[in-house]
């Protein structure tokens, strides 16, 4: 039944559009004047027909139109019925943003509705408006209600991609749709490139078949089990045909029907490449990042009090690098939460590396949790290695040119670090990182040390998020709720984290 729908796409009689990128066939189409009335009058049908329907929960309602709708004043009145509904969580619209933003925001804010209750999938389409144009109003929009804004991903257009980008408000999500005739003839330089800027754009391209058994294929997907569309997601068109999604045509029932029964049915596409299909699918990785606003790709945001950032290959690139897309990011979060660093590097090495960065941060973790320090509130703290265990160290290690000291400002010793091979042959108590070991305090760790922090800021563990790329940030990962691994993080690493971003993407997830 469609009372027990979640959400709702619809799709009107609109076939037109007011670009004529020559990529699309909509655009070949000019609008009639029969055209528009017919659409609005299926419009008009499928709101009010919304009021009436007694839904068993809050629902959500996505206009995705064949053309561009927004320009038509009818959509804004239908977008400002719908949210006025208490039953509607939320409604958006799929648009070019070539409408008057102002003329729109105004209509809103006479309205009365609750702007949070509005969504925007802005489509750019760069043969027909300048980056600067397209993200000036994205900006302006995303001032007033939620926005996400993408573009086709065109072969060896990354540099172009990021040019929009550096426009674009560092909050406001950047998705890429693969090009329908490349998704399986990207070069590995396109994918590296694009999964850098949306980290999503996988999804786009390792499209889900069913009992695929081809190397590096997922096996025995069954879309039935996996899937909301037919469930609790359907497929709306003008004439009232509902279907599960808009990749299965067959209709389940009719929207208009008094009784409104649907058909069961089960997938039988060995494909699903399209984000308004395989969003229904249920991946946690996308649920978590999306959550309720899966549906329409714009982001969940949540209200931190302090981010924890590793350093060496969270904060650095490759070449040990700090990046000037870091850097805004970081600009960005400085405003809204207050940052730290954790990471294994001495404090001396850490505001070397991030000399650029340094003014930015609070205080942090150093030498792998047997230094602790809040700039801000004046507090220090040191973990001392207990003097029996130096005096415990083998004769052969002391000699070696391969062992080093942490130390405070008053010399005592803060850790030993020894390649791994050489510790593994001592004893055991070692940490290890990479190819280094670490022999400290067992009252020392990186979790330790944030918690510390956490204490002398009275914040609760959920108010924080902790980002890392190694396996010595596993423990932490395991005991702070919400967590990020970067991208170049191994699978093992990135499976222990809530998130798996990049630093320049984490703006999208801070209220």
């Amino acid at each position: 039944m469609i009372e027990n729908a979640k959400h709702i796409y619809y799709r009107g009689v609109l076939s037109s559009c007011n670009y004529t990128c020559y990529y699309c066939p909509f655009a070949k189409k000019k609008t009639s004047a029969m055209e528009i009335e017919r659409d609005k009058k299926a419009l008009i049908r499928f709101c009010n027909t919304i009021e009436n329907i007694l839904f068993k929960e809050r629902i959500s309602i996505f206009f995705t139109p064949y053309g561009e709708a927004m320009i038509h004043p009818y959509y804004t009145k239908a977008i400002i019925q719908l949210a006025k509904l208490e039953k509607v969580r939320f409604i958006s619209i799929q648009t070019n943003l070539s409408f008057d933003a102002d003329e729109f925001l105004e209509n809103i804010e006479r309205s009365g509705v609750n702007k949070e209750k509005i969504k925007l999938w802005g489509s750019y389409h760069p043969t027909m408006v300048s980056p600067e144009q397209f993200t000036k109003k994205a900006n302006e929009l995303s001032s007033q209600v939620d926005i996400c804004v993408g573009m086709v991903a065109l072969s060896g257009k990354a540099q172009e991609i990021r040019e929009l980008k550096k426009y674009l408000s560092p909050d406001i999500y950047l998705w890429l749709n693969g090009e329908a005739k490349r998704k399986t003839r990207y070069s590995l330089e396109d994918l590296s490139q694009f999964k850098e800027i949306d980290p999503f754009f996988p999804f786009e391209l390792n499209t889900l078949r069913r009992g695929c058994t081809e190397e590096g294929k997922q096996e025995g997907i069954i879309f039935g089990e996996l899937c909301r569309s037919g469930k609790q997601s359907f497929f709306v068109e003008a004439n009232g045909d509902i279907l599960p999604c808009h990749m299965n045509k067959r209709p389940i029932g009719n929207f208009y029907d008094s009784e409104k029964n649907l058909k069961s049915f089960e997938c039988h596409r060995k494909l699903c490449d399209c984000y308004l299909a395989y969003s229904n699918l249920k991946d946690i990785s996308m649920s978590r990042f999306f959550g309720n606003t899966l549906p329409v790709r714009i982001p969940q945001k949540r209200k931190y009090e302090a981010i924890f950032l590793d350093v060496d290959g969270t904060l650095t690139d490759s070449n040990g690098k700090i990046s000037s897309s870091t850097e805004k990011a970081l600009e960005y979060l400085h405003d809204k939460v207050k940052l730290y660093f954790v990471t294994a590097l001495p404090i001396d090495n850490a505001r070397k590396k991030c000399k650029s960065i340094w003014p930015l941060f609070q205080g942090g973790i150093f030498s792998n949790g047997t230094h602790m320090v809040d700039f801000q509130l004046g507090k220090e703290e040191f973990k001392i290695l207990p003097k029996e265990t130096l005096e415990k160290i083998p004769e052969e290690i002391l000699k070696c040119n391969k062992l080093s000291f942490d130390q405070s400002p008053l010399g005592e010793t803060l850790r030993l670090i020894l390649p791994k091979k050489w510790a593994t042959e001592w004893s055991t108590h070692w940490v290890f990182d990479g190819s280094k070991a670490y022999r400290q305090s067992i009252e020392a760790s990186k979790t330790n040390g944030v918690d510390m922090i956490r204490q002398w800021n009275f914040f609760e563990k959920e108010q924080l998020l902790v980002v890392g790329n190694s396996h010595n940030d596993i423990p932490l990962f395991r005991d702070y709720p919400y967590s990020v691994a970067v991208l170049n993080a191994s699978a093992g690493v990135r499976k222990e984290a809530y998130y798996q971003l990049n630093i320049k993407h984490l703006p999208y997830i801070m209220d």
